[in-house]
């Protein structure tokens, strides 16, 4: 398929042998990305003291490229403890000269980044921004729930007739083992945009990009998946690789699709 957004690999012990499903997530676009201008977003997981706010906006910043002389507002968030603080950053370029290959190991000038010393100043959140970012934040973690491998049944699918047992699925692939396991596939496809898409429905412009952030951390839904249920009692588990791609690929869906449409 030309819009692919990662692999489903699913296996089920039978007997001695493993049976492997691989397959492409396709893109259901749904919906229109509203227009949004976030600052930037970090991450600091468990933090309770300001120090550790303050290293984290210092990390975030010195990510930032290029070298900016303004000050710039970043947000941080806990998707641990779900809490938001704001910070106004004002970078410079460092005065140190930067090492050359000879002075202590350095890499070569011209392959290094450019060090940088950082003015960090915490400041109020903007109500709205912090809100955006409380929303995405919430609808992110349920995406990531309903993916760490909650049960789900053939019939969720659409295919309980066509897929009565997980036996349905063994065999080559110009069987019609193989063409089952395709329709798995395709259907598991529009079953995950569905919900990407859902939890998009619920949201504003800005939370929307926020909970794309959030999910498009490969750490954050790595290893996600299902676990599928057949009437005869069978199961299978399905493993879904490329799911942090996936958010962001919708969203370039949308917006190319907002182009041909406006032109």
């Amino acid at each position: 398929m030309a819009d692919a957004h990662g692999q489903a690999w699913m296996s089920r012990m039978t007997g001695n042998r493993w049976i492997v499903l691989a397959g492409l997530l396709a893109a259901v676009p749904t919906g229109v990305l509203g227009a949004s201008k976030l600052p930037v977003l970090g991450y600091c997981d468990g933090c309770s003291v300001a120090m550790q706010w303050r290293l984290a906006a210092e990390a975030t910043a010195q990510d930032l490229a290029p070298i900016e002389r303004v000050a710039q507002e970043i947000y941080l968030v806990d998707r641990v403890g779900a809490s938001v603080a704001a910070f106004s950053i004002r970078q410079q370029p460092d005065s140190k000269p930067m090492p050359s290959v000879g002075q202590g190991g350095g890499r070569p000038r011209s392959d290094r980044r450019a060090l940088r010393a950082v003015d960090v100043e915490r400041i109020d959140p903007d109500p709205a921004v912090r809100r955006a970012v409380l929303d995405g934040l919430r609808a992110a973690n349920e995406v990531r729930q309903i993916f760490a491998f909650g049960r789900i049944s053939i019939e969720d699918l659409g295919l309980t007739e066509r897929i009565p047992s997980a036996i349905d699925l063994v065999g080559p692939e110009v069987t019609d083992a193989g063409r089952n396991r395709a329709a798995l596939r395709d259907a598991l496809g529009h079953y995950v945009n569905g919900i990407i898409g859902d939890a998009e429905a619920a949201l504003d412009g800005p939370a929307r990009e926020v909970m794309a952030n959030l999910l498009s951390d490969r750490s954050a839904v790595s290893n996600g998946g299902f676990v599928i249920a057949f009437p005869d009692g069978t199961t299978i588990r399905v493993a879904l690789d490329g799911l942090h791609r996936l958010p962001r690929d919708r969203q370039r869906t949308r917006a190319e699709s907002q182009r041909a449409d406006s032109s």
